[in-house]
């Protein structure tokens, strides 16, 4: 492996070769964006496993790169060399101390499929089990790690060789290396399988490949091979008897599923990820995994339904909350431009809408006024546009957008009445109580300290009226709730008596405190809104 200084003046130099670099800038011109994007490539390409990685990664940023380059960097997803099969048993006895022949009953030379960072070959174990066995190309973590750095640097040194095709090129490639250096431990791989696992272990047509730890590691992943039906390939799935729409629908709820209600999704659906078998949607390659917060999940309902409800300034409101600034921001424009694009694609309603030319438009609307999406969104974006593409060309006729709408209100509510269920009320109302309770000696404290002129406050009274009566009402709110809480918490305490006379009595008063806990509740939202 090339040592640093070396390495970096190769990476300028064909940079520099390409049309990158001082050399451009000093009077060769500026390419078109076809030109660049050929330009940048091959350049790309030029560099090795781990510039074609770089690539592969920036095909997917729609946010930071111009339409041209994101379409020509795609055609690298097939420019990874394969690497020997001495050089795979190799990376596997340097894991395990033994080698591939030895551990398993029978391994194909040729791999299945090459990728930037591994190749896969298939094989049996011992007891006659088909696996796949995912092998890391060897050295790529270090060369990734020292070519990323690299690149960086470049950038920093010559910050105008980019100019003009990547907003903030540093703070891209800073969200670069974080994100793939990610995929390049396959332990981490492993967990994200068995996390997944779980949280789907209850649906009925998620399913993931077996997992075989014993020979799992940081560069080798072992899993059940599976020969399933590919979604991109129509005319196989109805010839073996599949309804294509079931299909279609039921890998777009299945992605809902993960997004919506478990925050952590398959990020990777491309086809090769996606198969059918024994009428079960199949994922397999951990790889790239997308978490969503509850904050996150949250923005993302007020941003549904900021758009069934037409609301502009929400959906204006929510873009400067989610992305990052890189500038000063013109709200009144980013209003305007935002409502461009609503009317543009929504106004005519929800049916056939291209959410991949939606998207394209918006975050170049964003690029407009110097924003840009955090990673966790753009990774969200890019996933559930390949999921419309595979559904919608299984069914053309599906409304994917009327199924997202539908599906985003369903969950909002069933995620409601899971923060309003018995337990998180008395939780609260213990938490209220205890608050409360505490309340009248913090008065006292502070009294205390304004007798003694050991504190000062300054007040001016605009409407001493509505003041007053806005203190009344503060007032009485608080103690109904305190009375509450404090009825909730001893008829709870009641209702798990022995006695089973004093037990009704108690869940009686129980349930009438819930009823005006959630009376009061309402009550204090119907007040916010007028």
């Amino acid at each position: 492996m090339p040592k640093n200084r070396t390495r970096f003046t190769e990476i300028v130099n064909t940079f520099a070769r390409y049309g990158f670099g001082e050399i451009y800038n000093r009077g060769l011109g500026r390419q078109t964006d076809e030109e660049g994007a050929v330009s940048l490539r091959k350049s790309f390409e030029d560099l090795g496993p781990s510039f074609i990685k770089i690539g592969q990664t920036l095909a997917t940023r729609n946010d930071v790169l111009p339409e041209a380059y994101i379409n020509e960097l795609k055609k690298l997803q097939t420019s990874s060399p394969a690497f020997s099969f001495e050089e795979a048993d190799q990376v596997f006895f340097e894991e395990h101390k033994i080698h591939l022949d030895q551990a398993f009953d029978q391994v194909s030379r040729e791999p299945l499929a090459t990728g930037s960072i591994a190749q896969v070959h298939h094989g049996y174990t011992k007891d006659g089990h088909e696996v796949a066995i995912k092998i890391q190309r060897p050295h790529i973590k270090d060369e990734l790690t020292r070519d990323l750095n690299l690149f960086m640097r470049f950038i920093e040194l010559i910050p105008v060789a980019f100019q003009g095709i990547i907003v903030d090129p540093i703070q891209m490639v800073r969200d670069l290396r974080e994100s793939t250096l990610k995929e390049l431990n396959f332990f981490d791989e492993a967990l994200a399988m068995i996390r997944f696992k779980e949280l789907n272990a209850e649906r009925t047509v998620i399913r993931s490949p077996e997992l075989y730890l014993e020979f799992s590691s940081e560069h080798i992943l072992v899993q059940e091979y599976l020969e399933g039906i590919d979604l991109t390939n129509p005319i196989r799935l109805e010839d073996a008897g599949y309804n294509l729409s079931e299909i279609a629908e039921q890998f777009l709820k299945a992605t809902l599923y993960q997004v919506f209600e478990d925050g952590y999704y398959h990020a990777d659906p491309h086809p090769g990820n996606i198969m059918i078998q024994d009428g079960k949607i199949y994922y397999i390659d951990f790889g790239i995994m997308g978490t969503l917060t509850k904050t996150h999940k949250n923005l993302l309902f007020k941003l549904l339904k900021a758009m069934v409800m037409k609301d502009i300034d929400q959906l204006t409101h929510l873009v400067m909350i989610v992305c990052r600034v890189h500038g000063e921001v013109n709200e009144i424009e980013l209003h305007r431009d935002v409502g461009q694009l609503y009317n543009r694609y929504l106004t005519a309603g929800f049916y056939s809408i291209d959410l991949q030319e939606v998207f394209q438009d918006l975050l170049r609307t964003a690029l407009k006024h110097q924003l840009t999406f955090p990673n966790e969104y753009i990774l969200l974006i890019k996933t559930i546009i390949v999921v419309q593409g595979i559904a919608q060309d299984l069914d053309p006729a599906m409304d994917f957008m009327e199924i997202l709408k539908e599906f985003g209100i369903k969950t909002q509510k069933s995620l409601l009445q899971k923060d309003l269920n018995v337990e998180r009320l008395a939780t609260h109302a213990g938490r209220s109580l205890y608050t409360y309770l505490g309340l009248g000696q913090k008065i006292d404290q502070a009294l205390n300290d304004l007798n003694s002129d050991r504190t000062t406050v300054n007040l001016t009274f605009r409407d001493s009226k509505k003041l007053i009566t806005l203190i009344n009402q503060i007032v009485n709110r608080m103690t109904i709730a305190l009375l509450l809480a404090s009825i909730i918490i001893s008829s709870g305490l009641l209702a798990s008596n022995e006695n089973t006379r004093t037990a009704n009595i108690g869940l009686f008063f129980f349930v009438i405190g819930i009823v005006f806990a959630i009376y009061l509740l309402l009550s204090f939202i119907r007040s916010r809104r007028d």
